[in-house]
């Protein structure tokens, strides 16, 4: 009876499929493709990994979920290799069975290392390969295709025969389609290759939360002007306020007369309770001065954080402190001034962007209203951010974010370790109200010994002359901190500054 229901099913699916009115080589050849497609080459016996794939005919596979949906595009095994992430969730499928091997990869950074990229898929995410700008030479006799993101929203590059190509890496996943490895080679680094050389009142140049901008004309004899806070492994008692000047916005000086901080700590030296941070540098040309914006932190009050203003005509000579606005938690303020008036955002204590301004001199603020911000990945959150009106009439919004990896919802306590691990993500608006997705422009140089190998934290940037200089905040693993400086055409087109080679950023 099982045979003859088996029979009644086959004969069903070969009307279906016009079979039994083929000549019989036709009908051999589609039943052999039908039972090729349906099954799957994955070894029931596989572990969730990274494998390379190989074959010693070239076979042609797909890899979809349970759900028939493909995970990455088709492609081609050959003995040279294809290397992947496999799970027994995903089924293999291939046009002949051939003799798939698999080899399981246990560090996929030091099969990096050892020899050239293998065709396959890599993420940037597990740093397999860093977000970069990368040349690569096609030594192969067919065109190579780099695409990256997710299907369905792929973007790609194609290398022709013999040529090399300039490829910029910034989504999560790549996929490589080549007849043969690759050779990888930084065309240029995003990152910085040194710190930036800014002493400290407190005999170091650990500083963070850095805020530049470039005038039209100049105060004091100086274009650029900045502020930032020291803040040498975590150390809370020096995070007060610091200006600089330059003419090149590479080599800064502590001009003739001016005495850093401009704010000492405030309460008692070792009452790490009460502390400055966060500060964010304007200039107003209608009052034609410097407004340095920065936040007061006490533990011990109900309402916390208390955002302070100090200004000045000549950058030297700064007005004593003023309480502009009291905030619950309230950190990183940003603050934009336009057609007379203020514009604040900053991060509340759920890690919220929020918004509030003022239209009378700070005298009064509006009613706080939460900016919904969408990421490119998952379980990103925001904690610093600087926020600047674009040449284009944007407000583009740099934020130093971080991924959680606690279980439950994320708090101030439980992602204490991430906050050390954050990279930058950029998205703009044209109304205030709704950012494009924010994308990942710059991360951490992990893996190295680099005086930026851990995280990235508070950075800013300045959009003058078609071109984007952003001044971002690194930290070691040791945790020294420093700043550092990527310029670029756009946000996702950044190349690091060497200070041995200096160049003139004003230009």
């Amino acid at each position: 009876m099982k045979k003859i229901i088996i029979g009644i099913l086959s004969v069903l699916l070969l009307l279906e499929c016009g079979v039994l009115f083929m000549p019989q080589e036709k009908k051999n050849e589609l039943l052999n493709k039908f039972t090729r497609n349906s099954k799957n080459l994955m070894p029931k016996e596989l572990e969730s990994g990274r494998y390379i794939i190989t074959s010693d005919s070239p076979t042609k596979l797909t890899i979809e979920d349970k759900k028939g949906k493909e995970f990455i595009k088709p492609f081609t095994v050959t003995k040279k290799g294809y290397v992947t992430y496999l799970n027994p969730e995903l089924v293999i499928k291939g046009e002949n069975s051939g003799q798939l091997k698999f080899e399981r990869i246990e560090n996929m950074r030091a099969q990096l290392e050892k020899e050239d990229v293998l065709p396959g898929v890599y993420f940037t995410s597990h740093n397999e390969i860093s977000t970069d700008a990368y040349k690569i030479k096609n030594t192969t006799g067919n065109s190579v295709t780099i695409f990256q993101d997710n299907l369905g929203s792929l973007t790609s590059d194609t290398i022709l025969p013999g040529k090399t190509g300039l490829v910029n890496i910034d989504k999560n996943k790549i996929q490589i389609e080549s007849d043969a490895p690759l050779k990888f080679d930084r065309a240029y680094s995003k990152n910085s290759s040194e710190r930036l050389y800014l002493p400290t009142a407190y005999g170091n140049i650990d500083l963070i939360h850095p805020s530049v901008i470039l005038l039209d004309n100049p105060i004091s004899g100086y274009k650029f002007w900045m502020a930032a806070t020291p803040y040498l492994k975590s150390d809370m008692s020096s995070e007060n306020p610091h200006i600089y000047a330059s003419n090149d916005g590479i080599t800064w000086d502590i001009p003739s007369g001016l005495i850093n901080p401009i704010d000492p700590k405030p309460g008692q030296p070792k009452d790490n309770s009460n502390y400055n941070s966060d500060t964010h540098l304007i200039y107003n040309p209608v009052k034609n001065r410097l407004e340095c914006f920065y936040r007061e932190y006490d533990n011990k009050e109900k309402i916390k954080a208390t955002i302070k203003l100090r200004t000045s005509k000549d950058g030297i000579h700064w007005s004593e402190e003023a309480d502009i606005i009291k905030l619950p938690v309230g950190l990183s303020q940003a603050v934009v001034l336009e057609d007379g008036v203020y514009k604040m955002w900053y991060i509340d204590g759920n890690f919220n962007v929020c918004y509030i301004e003022s239209s009378d001199d700070m005298v009064t603020w509006s009613e706080e209203r939460v900016i919904p911000i969408k990421y490119k990945d998952k379980n990103i959150f925001s904690w610093h951010l600087d926020v600047q009106k674009n040449e284009d009439g944007t407000y583009g919004m740099l934020i130093s974010s971080f991924k959680t990896k606690s279980q439950g919802k994320a708090n101030l306590v439980n992602t204490a370790i991430a906050r050390q691990e954050m990279s930058l993500y950029y998205g703009s608006s044209y109304d205030n109200e709704t950012f494009t997705e924010f994308k990942k422009v710059l991360s951490p140089t992990t893996g190295t010994n680099n005086w930026d190998n851990r995280g990235l934290y508070r950075s800013c940037y300045i959009n003058k002359n078609n071109k984007i200089i952003v001044y971002y905040s690194g930290i070691r693993s040791d945790g020294g901190r420093g700043l550092g400086v990527s310029v670029g055409k756009d946000m996702f087109h950044l190349k690091g500054i060497s200070f041995s080679n200096l160049v003139d950023l004003s230009q």
